[in-house]
């Protein structure tokens, strides 16, 4: 819960999720920028897009990426870098373990996926490849839920 949330844990979360992306983005942008078809891909979260009980901090750094995301891409519409985000709902990784071991917990979370999964992996790459690709040169500033249905729902 938020209330047994420190200063620290805000400084590291904010670290890892805002400010490893600022800080490569920024380190690879003069490099982008002479590339004939620059890309920067962020990840925010479905959490960027609603409340998620008891991960306060997460969502608000994730949104924070998606307005990074916004911003960047309206200060570099007139270059040749394309800037968007994928908003991931609920996958099967090592962060959302805790689900496989709480089958109580993950049938609640399915139970709000339309699609009545979660999601794999290997889910996230066609977005990716697509918004890396000669396709998506006029896709800009924009953020691309994959999420089974779950913002929808």
């Amino acid at each position: 819960p938020f209330e047994r949330s420190t200063l620290a844990d805000w400084q590291k979360i904010s670290a890892v999720n805002c400010g490893g992306p600022i800080n490569l983005t920024n380190a690879a942008l003069p490099y982008l920028k002479q590339s004939p078809a620059g890309r920067v891909i962020n990840l925010t979260s479905i959490g960027a897009h609603t409340g998620l009980p008891n991960n306060t901090l997460y969502t608000m750094t994730k949104g924070a990426m998606l307005m990074f995301t916004k911003s960047l891409a309206s200060e570099l519409g007139n270059t040749n870098v394309r800037v968007n985000s994928i908003s991931p709902g609920v996958f099967t990784t090592p962060m959302n373990a805790k689900f496989s071991e709480d089958t109580a917990k993950q049938d609640a979370v399915v139970q709000q996926i339309p699609m009545g999964r979660m999601g794999l992996p290997g889910e996230l790459g066609g977005i990716v490849v697509y918004l890396a690709s000669e396709a998506a040169t006029y896709t800009h500033g924009a953020d691309f839920s994959v999420d089974g249905g779950f913002l929808c729902a």
